[in-house]
């Protein structure tokens, strides 16, 4: 432990070492060597500044910017304000767990309390660091911002300066900071390190936020093109039951060029300071995202998922205690007698009559009281007291402030139940814990009894609820091997090294696979040429097993380099999650992304829509090298999930290139077995953004350049059928509230945007002014996605509220993750609400799709109602709901006669298509008829020439049957176009 402890520096850490065996040798070797290890004793990191707003309760954690190298890692907390005076009723600091909990009143609006929290180590140690509480309130109808990603700034090396960034909705400013700074600009510029705070200086908006600014480094200097650091999380577990205690580490992160300066986590509800804060869950998901600021102010973000299952819920009023079953501190010994219950009791020969003594575990027995009801509870203790001057006791509840014990309980009789007079415990609900501390020596405390309703126990009480053996924890078993691959015959030395007990040590380790078996921790054998599942089990000293499982594959010889294979994404049979997407810097200017859509901690549900499956003939069996072209723009989309031939999910996270575009990249491992004749690669998604353009398998360890030899897959492309029902804004159902206007830049040369007051309360039913409504058609059941074309251009002008259906209103105003939505111009963005993505789960028909004004100023063009999960491009497609037939409809009779007759004249007939009923009203069925077999591309398209809608139906022999819906067309002429391979047909009919 004190190695591992040393090692916890910079960016060594040893608990978290993941290198080869070589590299922790030559680790231990180094420290070895050294004639005395130097401690680091109690090292700090600094704390944030935090906003809180009034009356929402906030969690903020702190215990992760202290680190001691003690054997022990246990530290208690207490803190005061920098003055010296007592932090307000209304900031409580557990002394445990080093976690605050702040509650502000709407009476403390605008305070800024000055924080000293002090961590002391087991060794005694003490460091404090200060930190600032800012009380904002969000409930006020106004909008203030001081740097919007509330993070520190940085003074730049070169300028000496810093530059702030606030936005507020009345337009005023009014900076304050330290030297007695003041500005009312929007963004100033300050050379001073120190908190700054931002008001508007009006009475209709009190609100009040604060933005730290820190010195530069010193002797840094500006690089020319500063890195951004990398963020990176690891924690102790990221699932379990509630209520679950991650121990989380942020020290992988770093920076390529300099320092990280700041480690800022966040989830829901609570917020966490240093790197290696921990954090008790409760049951539910929690996004947990960790912000590291570098030494020039750069940011970056990594993010994980902790899930918390639900736990048995059960509440106690009662409860019986041991004392030699509690937490006895090393002041504290148990001493045996047959008149106390189960023959133990506890003792200290330490006397501290004035006050409690120092509150260090080893001069305290504490008991953990789980599962309880909250409310008073009364407490009695079994105590042997010789005479009045061993009659005494501390006694607190949940570190708060200790009680004197000091009279009623009963000397020179044995051991006698004693009821604390005139003080009854509170303990909250669920887990508590009691602690005792020695006033005078040699008070003998046997058993201890709590209850609600004041009842004296009698003879040595009911049976403890503490006095038992711990349930036996399960081993882990750890499989590796030398190597997973290789030429027969191939020598393979397996390895359980890493397999651990931790409530006791392994005593056997089995080894089993198909046609052999071995035991031992490191057995060696050789294995023939085929695929072998090694299955390690092992046993602890309970009789408690568990069992783990490696795959080595092994070639009757190495595949010839004449063997490659080079494969499209594109071309593979993509999931519908998936979107394909053009690029000319891609092989076949296409590549395949799938956007919006994570898996971090494991491969996602294994069904088609989820994966890219490349399906391919190998003209022999061997072993592959496995290369993918990508391009993975941040640290962010840089992974994937890889499998080939149905076996185990590959986590390929590291060594893929980030930034500059499309790059050649090797999945982990010596080489991978494929099988002759038909096999199977598939990518499954793990970060969104991550884009793949091309693989390449071959013997050779050469990475290939530019965009590689041509692919063999892409004449038997497999394709997704997708549907987008696309309608133009100005000619849905508009309020009267909304004005329309021209631009260029907007499809259809026009757009919608409310000019009236803002509406940040849920819209009124009945407020029809306010809205707009599109009939949206679904063609056939399935899993929707709304996009929008939007011109959000600043914060107060970039939000709506949205429903499908009678479905509840949704917040449109970030972008998915939570960051501000802001576009320059007119953009797509998927529907979310409130930073989280949604789709849409609909049968066949019409749908209402309702937009009501958020914020004024925020322009709408186009909705996109479709089955894809691409984001559209460009202007998108044609709108349904704008054709010139369904405006001439609307104004006059004489123009259905001429969409009813005049058409017929011009109508077009292609041989082997009939369209059925024509005219059409609902629906109309397509029949073709040909030799060929495929893919089959139907579109149809308006008298303009625009396309209404594309669906792709695949044809197996010589007749193919569609029915498709017409409902939702305007009335007028129109034509479908049919594509098979290279031939194309047009068939012409009216919508009535």
């Amino acid at each position: 432990m004190a190695l591992a402890c040393t090692l916890r520096t910079g960016q060594v850490r040893a608990i978290l070492l993941r290198g080869s065996f070589i590299l922790l040798l030559t680790l231990l070797a180094t420290i070895t060597s050294l004639s005395a290890a130097t401690a680091f004793g109690l090292v700090t990191s600094e704390i944030p500044s935090l906003t809180v707003s009034t009356e929402v309760e906030h969690a903020y954690i702190v215990n992760g910017a202290f680190e001691t190298d003690e054997q022990s890692t246990r530290m208690t907390f207490a803190a005061t304000q920098t003055n010296g005076s007592s932090l307000p009723s209304w900031i409580t600091l557990n002394p445990e767990t080093g976690i605050f909990t702040v509650r502000a009143p709407t009476s403390t609006r605008g305070q800024v309390i000055q924080v000293r929290v002090t961590a002391t180590d087991a060794g005694g140690a003490k460091k404090s660091v200060d930190f600032s509480v800012v009380v904002d309130d969000e409930s006020l109808g106004c909008t203030l911002d001081a740097n919007t990603d509330r993070l520190a700034r940085v003074i730049n090396c070169e300028t000496g300066k810093a530059r702030l960034r606030g936005y507020s909705s009345t337009g005023s400013y009014r900076w304050t900071g330290p030297n007695g700074f003041t500005s009312t600009s929007q963004e100033p510029d300050v050379t001073v390190p120190g908190l700054y705070v931002l008001t508007t200086g009006e009475s209709g908006c009190a609100r009040k936020v604060a933005v730290e600014v820190k010195a530069a480094p010193a002797g840094c200097k500006e690089a020319e093109k500063n890195k951004i650091p990398v963020a990176k999380i690891d924690a102790n577990q990221f699932s379990g039951k509630a209520p679950l205690t991650v121990n989380f580490d942020g020290l992988l992160s770093y920076d390529s060029d300099g320092t990280v300066a700041d480690y800022q986590w966040s989830w829901e509800g609570a917020t966490a300071a240093g790197p290696t804060p921990t954090a008790t869950f409760e049951a539910g998901t929690h996004k947990v995202v960790l912000t590291v600021t570098d030494n020039t102010g750069a940011k970056s973000t990594d993010y994980v998922t902790v899930e918390v299952a639900n736990s048995d819920y059960v509440r106690y009023r009662s409860y019986w205690l041991e004392a030699e079953c509690a937490e006895i501190g090393g002041k504290w010994s148990t001493g045996k007698s047959s008149s106390a219950s189960e023959g133990s009791y506890v003792f200290a020969k330490g006397e501290s009559t004035s006050s409690a003594p120092s509150d260090v575990p080893e001069n305290r027995i504490r008991f953990t009281l789980t599962n309880a009801e909250a409310g008073n509870f009364f407490l009695f203790a079994r105590v042997d007291a010789a005479s009045n001057l061993n009659d005494s006791y501390w006694v607190r509840v949940n570190g708060k402030s200790w009680i004197e014990w000091n009279s009623g309980i009963e000397s020179g009789r044995g051991f006698q139940w004693n009821e604390m007079f005139g003080q009854q415990l509170y303990l909250n609900d669920g887990t508590n814990t009691l602690d005792f501390a020695f006033r005078e020596a040699d008070a003998r405390l046997d058993k201890i009894h709590l209850n609600q309703q004041n009842r004296k126990p009698s003879g040595t009480g009911e049976a403890a609820d503490n006095c038992y053996a711990p349930a036996n924890t399960p081993p882990v078993a750890v499989a590796s091997a030398s190597t997973y691959s290789g030429v027969a015959p191939l020598a393979v030395m397996l390895d359980a090294g890493k397999s651990t007990d931790n409530d006791g040590k392994i005593v056997e380790y089995n080894w089993s696979w198909t046609g052999g078996s071995a035991s031992g921790v490191t057995p060696e054998t050789t294995l023939s040429a085929g695929t072998y599942k090694v299955t390690l089990t092992v046993k602890d000293d309970d009789g408690a097993t568990a069992s783990n499982v490696i795959t080595i594959q092994v070639a009757d010889e190495p595949v010839s380099n004449n063997n490659s294979i080079w494969l499209e994404a594109e071309c593979a049979a993509v999931g519908s999650t998936w979107a394909t997407k053009k690029s000319t810097s891609a092989s076949g200017e296409s590549y395949v992304i799938a956007n919006g859509k994570n898996s971090y901690n494991s491969a996602p549900a294994d069904v088609p829509e989820n994966r890219i499956r490349f399906t391919f003939d190998s003209p022999g069996k061997g072993l592959y090298k496995v290369f993918a072209r990508i391009s993975a723009p941040t640290n962010g989309d840089d992974s994937f999930w890889v499998r080939i031939n149905g076996g185990s999910w590959i986590k390929w996270y590291q060594g893929i290139v980030q930034g500059g575009g499309f790059n050649w990249n090797r999945l982990p491992g010596n080489s991978h077995q494929l099988e002759a004749g038909t096999n199977t690669i598939d990518f499954a998604f793990r970060e969104d953004g991550a884009m793949l353009d091309k693989l390449y398998l071959t013997g050779s360890n050469t990475v290939p350049s530019g965009m590689g030899g041509t692919a063999t897959n892409c004449q038997t492309a497999a394709t997704e059928t997708v549907y987008t029902h696309w309608l133009e804004a100005e000619c849905a159902q508009v309020g009267k509230g909304w004005e329309q206007n021209l631009s260029s830049g907007a499809s259809n040369g026009k757009y919608i945007v409310f000019t009236g007051n803002n509406q940040t309360n849920e819209p009124a039913a009945d407020d029809l002014s306010q809205q707009v409504k599109f009939t949206a058609y679904a063609q056939g059941s399935g899993t929707f996605h709304l996009y929008l074309r939007l011109d959000a251009p600043d914060l107060g002008s970039n939000s709506i509220w949205v429903k499908v259906d009678e479905g509840k209103w949704m917040k449109l105003w970030t972008e998915i993750g939570g960051n501000n939505l802001l576009t320059n111009g007119f953009e797509w963005r998927r529907m979310n609400d409130d930073g989280k993505a949604v789709s849409f789960t609909l049968n066949a028909g019409n749908h209402t799709v309702t937009i009501a004004n958020r914020e004024a100023g925020l322009k709408l063009d186009k909705v996109a109602f479709s089955l894809s999960s691409a984001v559209p491009t460009n202007m998108g497609g044609s709108a349904a709901n704008c054709s010139a037939q369904s405006q001439a409809m609307a104004s006059s009779s004489k123009s259905m006669t001429q969409s009813t007759t005049q058409p017929e004249a011009a109508a077009e007939v292609a041989e082997g298509v009939t369209v059925y009923p024509n005219p059409a009203v609902e629906n109309i069925n397509i029949a073709l008829s040909s030799d060929y077999e495929g893919d089959v591309r139907l579109t149809i398209i308006d008298v303009n020439g625009r396309e209404v809608s594309t669906s792709i139906h695949n044809k197996v022999g010589e007749l193919l049957s569609v029915d498709l819906s017409v409902r939702d067309l305007p009335s007028g002429l129109y034509r479908v176009r049919i594509i098979e391979g290279e031939n194309q047909r047009v068939q012409s009919f009216v919508r009535l």
